[in-house]
């Protein structure tokens, strides 16, 4: 006797809770928020989920596509690895609504762009990026999808949607002032969203604005190489987009998939209590293996060359010791007192530590000039040099320029806010196609997004960061997948000036670093921000004034 197949459930809705949008699945047969307790595949093509209400319903699977990726090569003249391939097949499998976290370098773009070649049924397509992005996703679409899909590169708010196009870039910060919202609400069929980290904070506009244009299309696909930078908290807005009926709730997440640990006492020696790791990892990649897939560039290329990292230990420089003395006494004798932690006091802090790490980057400038000069001379190769401050990155920058004019070396290219979307891909190519275009100046944050750094084997990290999984980004723009040519480990020189606030930060970080891997291959979170200020304090107030009392 054939099996009554249960039917499948409605689409997604659209709900308000506590003024933010939050996207919810409804059973057919109650009508209650939908709750998936158990699912199981049914055959080939159906997943049977059962909900909290006792209900059990289908969900239709995509049908792969995969077995024309001969035909899709023929087409774009570009192959996909094997790894990318078992990427598609995972969204194929989970209906074109998942993530794919993989690490950086490993082409998240071009699995995204094979799924809207593989099926059509995608289009039209909105694809949200960050705004110095946008260039490049349009010559990566136009290069999988053909002149027939050429994108809508969005530039200003005050363009509207053309419906003779099917696929569109636009960037996150735009949504909150352009007037198409309600059109592209009815007419998307999927949406992308680059870079998910960026829609994290459930109240932002910008992410309420994103969810509210996932309601309507069947596919939505996420990409990242870092989808969690602080907490696991930070996980449920993109979860909620994809499989509301796996997290519909964020007080429900938060109370049952993060772990919460203490990081004080208020002044009623009542506990404080931050968002930490994952409650149960285990568990939480059981629930989300259906549809999200993360793979490292070992696990794929281990013939890709090693990240080198070498500590470049150097002394502070003369004309700031006696400012960062004073910012240091100015802590220490701060951090000492009698005041419990918190309010103003750890505002006031952290104000010292700012100005000690500005002038760690002033004093960096010299050693780090040095070091370009040695590589000028002795090799042909490129080098990045990577910097936080901007004032700082604009005196290395003339300080460069310097002695580039003295050598008969080529300016260095240099990337920094401000610069327009035609004017940073200039810079950007001539850097990676100009041979007498040597050095690259940016930002570790925000500058280096969305630049491939394969053909240089070398960098210098002048300033640290707090979060190292943003210095991890930018080590992996440089072993990229694909790359012909043959290099057989990456330099990258970590500027420490000794006895200063990064000898410090540098130990801590190197702990830092660990478990951001971990998180993010699903194992356990053991150390948050909050624990590495804390410990940095304390190393600067027991072991930091050593040098500054001689």
């Amino acid at each position: 006797m054939t099996p009554t197949i249960p039917p499948s459930a409605s689409v997604v809705g659209n709900f308000q809770q506590k003024g933010q949008t939050i996207l919810r699945v409804k059973c057919p047969y109650c009508a209650k928020i939908a709750v998936v307790v158990k699912e199981a595949p049914f055959g080939r093509d159906l997943v049977y989920r059962t909900y909290e209400c006792g209900h059990t319903v289908t969900h239709k699977k995509q049908e792969s596509r995969t077995d024309q990726l001969t035909s899709l090569r023929s087409l774009t003249g570009k192959s996909l690895r094997p790894f990318q391939v078992e990427g598609l097949m995972h969204m194929e499998s989970a209906s074109l609504r998942g993530g794919i976290l993989d690490e950086m370098g490993l082409g998240k773009t071009i699995q995204a762009c094979a799924l809207l070649k593989m099926h059509p049924e995608m289009f039209p397509c909105m694809i949200f990026v960050k705004s110095k992005l946008k260039e490049q996703w349009r010559h990566h679409l136009i290069d999988w999808l053909g002149v027939e899909h050429i994108p809508q590169v969005i530039d200003n708010s005050r363009e509207k949607l053309d419906p003779t196009f099917d696929v569109y870039v636009v960037s996150l910060d735009m949504l909150r002032r352009v007037k198409w919202l309600e059109d592209a609400r009815k007419r998307l069929k999927s949406v992308m969203i680059d870079e998910v980290q960026l829609v994290k904070n459930p109240s932002a506009e910008r992410t309420q604005l994103a969810r509210t244009l996932c309601v309507n299309p069947e596919f939505v696909i996420g990409l990242s190489g870092t989808p969690i930078l602080n907490h696991a908290g930070e996980y449920f807005t993109f979860l909620n987009i994809l499989r509301p009926d796996l997290f519909p709730s964020e007080e429900r997440f938060m109370r049952y998939d993060v772990k919460w640990v203490e990081v004080g006492r208020d002044e009623n020696n009542k506990p404080k209590m931050k968002p930490g790791g994952l409650a149960d990892p285990v568990d939480f990649r059981r629930k989300t293996q259906s549809f999200l897939i993360r793979r490292t560039v070992k696990e794929v290329e281990p013939q890709l060359p090693e990240v080198e990292r070498v500590a470049h230990i150097c002394e502070l420089a003369k004309e700031v010791e006696k400012a960062y003395k004073t910012a240091m006494e100015g802590f220490f004798e701060l951090f000492t007192d009698d005041k419990p932690m918190g309010g103003e006091k750890s505002i006031n802090l952290l104000a010292y530590i700012s100005t000690m790490r500005h002038l760690v980057g002033y004093s960096l400038v010299a050693p780090t000039v040095d070091m370009v000069a040695d590589h000028l001379i002795e090799n042909d190769r490129k080098l990045a040099i990577g910097h936080f401050h901007q004032d700082v990155g604009g005196q290395l920058e003339l300080a460069i320029n310097q002695l580039c004019d003295d050598g008969g070396f080529k300016r260095p290219v240099r990337l920094m806010a401000g610069l327009s979307t035609d004017e940073y891909e200039r810079r950007k190519r001539q850097f990676q196609e100009d041979p007498a275009t040597r050095l690259i100046i940016l930002r570790e944050i925000g500058d280096g997004e969305g630049i491939d750094l394969q053909m240089c084997s070398d960098a210098i990290l002048m300033e640290r960061l707090w979060n190292p999984g943003k210095e991890e980004q930018f080590e992996r723009r440089f072993p990229r997948i694909g790359y012909s040519g043959k290099l057989s480990h990456i330099n990258v020189h970590y500027m420490t000036p000794i006895g200063t606030i990064v000898e410090f930060f540098a130990e801590i970080v190197a702990r830092k670093r660990q478990y951001m891997t971990q998180t993010l291959d699903g194992k356990e979170m053991a150390w948050q921000e909050e624990d590495i200020m804390k410990e940095l304090m304390e190393a600067l107030a027991t072991r930091g004034m050593a040098r500054w009392r001689l």
